[in-house]
């Protein structure tokens, strides 16, 4: 098992913590790393020694205290897994190591502190496990390394839902130098069911991510509602009423939102937004994204950022069903007969249309594009 840490030195990293709570299962997530954080055996050439391998993506809390003024030789990471992880992209630029993590399932601390207590535990006895900066110009001992591999946590496997394992994480950052911070997370986008009543059987699909490349994308359709699931949870949150978060999107690829800002109304709630597409024959492709609002922009990172990549384009089935709608219908009218149309003796069951439905082959042409035309009008815009 790969262990990937992060802390809150800088702002950044402060970020990718949060946003690991955040995201939902698949997404993938950038870190980076210098080379002197990671084992030369496998940061030499990270896309043979590292893609491909599942870990656990974990938060070392210490940083924010070891900055205060004064000596802390006691003073010590304190580790908290945050969610499985697979690296899916790794690489190695000037000395740089990068790598796209799928994030998985979040870890389950259950109802007590015993697990909380052992994987810390287990974590300080790797011999290759970070240690913190010294302060100021003194130099370390040892600041370990980052990312390495060793032998899985114990109890890592026992989990509940995935709501609750989720809660169980916060609960742990609730405590730590994050205490501050809001937290949610994003469930996920999904596609509302509301075509010949499917809704009744599975009212929303869940839309996945391609992560063929670093970068997942999200595949939506021209001219549906897409629903984005948003839920808080967070002892910050109830105390958080001043600030909002504002959903940022390119009117390229949604036309409107239901709901664009954010407020912290409490504890814990769930929003729901809904993204209409736009209606085109071109593919589009651009950035959804949540950001802090103005009014907290002073206080540094204080929330997730999660930001997303879509592309909007018309599905290849609508395109095949309008083209060959509109084929039928053109052929369709071409001719007074059925039996005009040669082919049809080659079809089995085709007697019905050259015997009692014969003369109407027109009727049955202009059927076709009034369907072809409702679905184009109704999909793509006149230009």
């Amino acid at each position: 098992m790969m262990f990937i840490f992060s802390s809150t030195h800088y702002e950044l990293f402060k970020q990718n913590i949060l946003n690991a709570c955040c995201y939902p299962a698949g997404h993938l997530m950038r870190v980076r790393y210098e080379e002197k954080y990671v084992p030369t055996c496998l940061g030499a050439k990270p896309q043979n020694s590292l893609v491909g391998k599942t870990g656990v993506f974990v938060y070392a809390e210490g940083a924010e205290k070891n900055k205060e003024p004064g000596d802390h030789p006691n003073l010590d990471y304190r580790f908290y897994p945050i969610r499985r992880c697979k690296i899916k992209h790794a690489q190695n630029v000037a000395g740089i190591i990068m790598l796209d993590l799928e994030l998985l399932d979040f870890v389950d601390y259950g109802e007590d502190n015993s697990l909380e207590d052992d994987w810390d535990a287990s974590i300080k006895r790797h011999k290759n496990r970070p240690f913190l900066k010294a302060p100021g110009n003194a130099t370390s001992v040892s600041t370990g390394f980052y990312v390495y591999g060793s032998d899985d946590l114990p109890g890592l496997d026992i989990s509940r839902t995935d709501e609750q394992a989720w809660r169980s994480v916060i609960d742990r950052v609730n405590r730590t130098e994050l205490a501050s911070c809001v937290t949610y997370r994003v469930t996920g986008f999904f596609r509302m069911n509301d075509w010949l009543g499917i809704w009744r059987l599975k009212p929303e699909s869940r839309i996945t991510p391609s992560l063929a490349r670093p970068d997942p994308i999200y595949p939506f359709r021209t001219g549906e509602t897409i629903l984005m699931k948003l839920f808080f949870y967070g002892q910050a949150n109830k105390d958080a009423k001043d600030k909002v978060l504002k959903l940022k999107f390119d009117t390229k690829t949604f036309t409107s939102a239901s709901k664009e800002n954010l407020p912290i109304d409490g504890r814990y709630n769930e929003e729901r937004i809904l993204l209409p597409t736009v209606r085109g024959t071109d593919s589009v492709m651009s950035a959804l994204s949540i950001t802090q609002g103005d009014a907290g922009n002073t206080d540094g990172i204080w929330a997730p950022q999660p930001s997303f990549v879509i592309s909007v384009r018309p599905p290849w089935f609508l395109v095949a069903g309008i083209v060959v709608s509109f084929t039928i219908a053109f052929l369709l009218a071409s001719v007074s007969k059925f039996e005009d149309l040669s082919f049809l003796r080659c079809i089995p069951g085709s007697a019905f249309l050259t015997t009692c439905l014969n003369p109407f082959p027109r009727v049955f042409g202009a059927f076709f594009f009034l369907c072809a035309s409702w679905q184009y009008l109704r999909k793509f815009p006149l230009k």
